[in-house]
């Protein structure tokens, strides 16, 4: 799970570019924390006037700038009143916003325990725990926060997030759906609704979704986003790209639409500039795996094999069975290190010619080992690939096919050159120098 405000999908597009990241779009928590106003302070629960009155120069000072200033006035707001839930969250926030995690969720966390009827502190803590990847725990954190308020649009909205992740999709359209009843201008869950219906094969409906969440505001990246997946499953590229572009102008650090748009350039062959699409998403969300897959089969495109399989291989470092890597590594193994080895890169043939048919024989031998080690990535993805997409299995299963087919080839094209070699080679013994010859004639 990455951070966002819907999730990603994946697409694996296999052919020329195999199977790199598609269609990504983003996952819970996109929006800022918001920081609690005086307004938002429950009556039932009013801290001490003294209190109130820290809390509010605190806001002040958040306000102009002064990130120290406003934490020290809200935690003096708490210091004075210790159930004062919303100067705590509000202390998290601005550390969020400074960068220090830790203390962000140390606030979280107290604000959580300080008061009951609260849910923004959980919310926040799962958002963060989905950084990490930590879904057992965010789904806990969440699942607190419709404890304390059964009715947040927030925590509705990242529940049905991750139940679209499972494929859940009657109880993703229900939350999302309660989300919307909360708050009717929420454009992040317009933007997960629409989502949930495209993975559903229901275009017509998500594109509805979207084009009246737009009447709402114009302003929202994942709005642009998801439309642009849209406008990508009715082949409209043109128009895909032109939604994604829109995603970027408002948000430029928009992953999902940067990798949208990185897959679009590395299908024409862009590299160097797909490259630099899918390093700025790694920029800001740097365990994107399909990011970094990405850049090596652009690499792979450039001709830099050698950095291309260094790629491939840290991702299965990170993850053993990960497809893209795996089927990746399997068509660089066959389609161009073996070519690599075909031509005796880095070597150069022997000058007489029966040296050049044993050097070509060895290149054949050698590239066996290519075409098994293909092979065998193919194998392992059609082994451990747990997607819906049976297209996949089959390309990779036809894959190994053609490794066997190319294995027999290559070995029986190395035995016929090394006989012709060895025939050659006596043949050649058996002639006349050509010193001989020429003193014959002589004569």
């Amino acid at each position: 799970m990455k951070i966002g405000a819907t999730t990603k999908k994946i697409a694996l597009a296999l052919g020329a570019i195999a199977m790199t990241a598609a269609c990504t779009t983003t996952s819970p928590g996109t929006k800022d924390p918001k920081l609690i106003a005086e307004q938002e302070l429950q009556e039932k629960e009013l801290p001490k006037a003294e209190a109130i009155d820290e809390f509010n120069k605190g806001r002040d000072a958040y306000a102009r700038g002064e990130l120290d200033e406003a934490i020290k006035r809200m935690e003096g707001a708490a210091s004075i009143d210790d159930r004062f839930s919303k100067a705590y969250f509000n202390v998290g926030v601005i550390y969020e916003e400074k960068g220090d995690k830790g203390k962000a969720r140390e606030y979280y966390t107290r604000a959580a325990n300080a008061s009951t009827r609260f849910a923004s502190p959980h919310v926040n803590l799962g958002r963060m725990a989905l950084v990490e990847d930590k879904t057992d725990e965010a789904w806990g954190h969440f699942q607190d926060a419709l404890k304390e308020d059964p009715y947040d649009p927030q925590a509705h909205n990242n529940v049905s997030v991750m139940l679209r992740e499972r494929k859940e999709y009657k109880e993703a359209v229900r939350h999302a759906r309660r989300s919307l009843v909360a708050d009717s201008q929420n454009t992040k869950a317009y933007a997960n609704l629409a989502l949930i219906y495209y993975e559903m094969g229901l275009k017509d409906v998500s594109r509805l979704v979207v084009q009246n969440a737009l009447l709402i505001t114009e302003e929202d990246p994942d709005l642009w986003n998801t439309y642009g997946l849209i406008e990508l499953a009715d082949n409209d590229v043109t128009a895909a790209i032109s939604r994604f572009r829109k995603a970027l102008e408002l948000e430029p650090d928009h992953v999902p639409a940067l990798m949208n748009m990185g897959a679009i350039v590395l299908s024409v062959r862009d590299y160097e500039r797909a490259i630099s699409l899918f390093e700025k998403a790694l920029e800001h969300r740097p365990g994107e795996i399909e990011a970094k897959v990405s850049i090596g089969v652009a690499k792979r495109g450039l001709g830099d094999l050698v950095e291309a399989e260094r790629i491939y291989k840290d991702v299965l470092k990170e993850d053993p069975n990960n497809p893209l890597a795996l089927f990746n590594l399997g068509i660089l193994e066959q389609e161009h290190l073996a070519q690599d080895t075909l031509m005796g890169e880095g070597t150069e043939p022997p000058e007489d010619p029966v040296g050049q048919l044993r050097w070509n024989a060895d290149n054949l031998e050698k590239a066996v080992a290519n075409y098994e080690r293909g092979r065998e990535f193919f194998q392992k993805f059609v082994d451990t690939y747990d997607g819906d997409k049976q297209e996949y299995v089959a390309e990779a299963s036809g894959r190994i096919k053609d490794c066997g087919k190319q294995i027999e080839s290559a070995k029986q094209q190395a035995e016929l050159l090394r006989e012709n070699a060895t025939e050659l080679d006596a043949a050649m013994k058996e002639a006349p120098p050509a010193d001989d010859d020429a003193d014959s004639d002589e004569q």
